[in-house]
């Protein structure tokens, strides 16, 4: 019981910081009942994979789908920009994430250590999501609408070609910590790419409308 409850107490903390920052980057409305109730959701799901059937490598797969479901219906964006927000999200936080292990030297073997190490990503991130509103730096191109009839222009599809790649490297993630730690180090660099690829064309997109 202990396990369960400082696992969802932990986890609900990072998937709360993460849709902090999707909504404050894409300057959507924050609703705390609805943004605890979708966190509590994810690391219900999170612990049910990892803990009782022990598919940890599958856990990242399963929470963007997730989050991407609960965006799209509960949050009521549109679908496609549901996706973009989704996968921006991920590779921000995992790139905030891995970056900190290397930078402070977390032992993630330790429990302790993980605790930590998701106490100081989560608020790194809510941080982050905080100087970007404070200093309205988000993104304005998102509908307030689920109706929104969307033409798909150049930066649109450029935006949903990087879903490919992010995608891959987001669900792998998982299986490169454990099995492949030589390779680690690449993990914030390629991510950091991505999410700067991701950035950049939506600052584009928003300047251009």
């Amino acid at each position: 019981m202990k396990e369960f409850l400082l696992f969802m107490l932990f986890s609900l903390l990072e998937c709360y910081s993460m849709y902090f920052l999707m909504f404050k980057v894409f300057k959507i409305d924050i609703f705390h009942k609805e943004i605890i109730f979708s966190s509590a959701l994810m690391s219900g799901v999170s612990y049910v994979l990892r803990v009782d059937y022990g598919l940890a490598v599958w856990d990242i797969a399963f929470q963007i789908t997730l989050m991407f479901l609960l965006v799209w219906m509960l949050f009521r964006i549109h679908i496609f920009y549901a996706i973009i927000m989704t996968i921006t999200t991920y590779h921000a936080y995992v790139t905030i994430q891995i970056g900190l292990y290397y930078i402070l030297g977390f032992n993630i073997p330790n429990h302790i250590s993980i605790y930590v190490l998701q106490v100081i990503s989560a608020a790194t991130a809510c941080l982050i999501g905080w100087i970007v509103a404070k200093k309205r730096l988000g993104f304005d191109f998102i509908p307030d609408t689920p109706n929104y009839r969307l033409t798909l222009k150049t930066k649109d599809k450029i935006l949903f070609l990087l879903t490919i790649p992010a995608l891959f490297f987001l669900t792998t993630t998982i299986y490169v910590t454990e099995n492949l730690q030589k390779w680690m180090v690449l993990l914030p660099v390629v991510h950091g790419f991505i999410l700067i690829g991701y950035l950049f064309i939506s600052y584009r997109k928003d300047r251009s409308e």
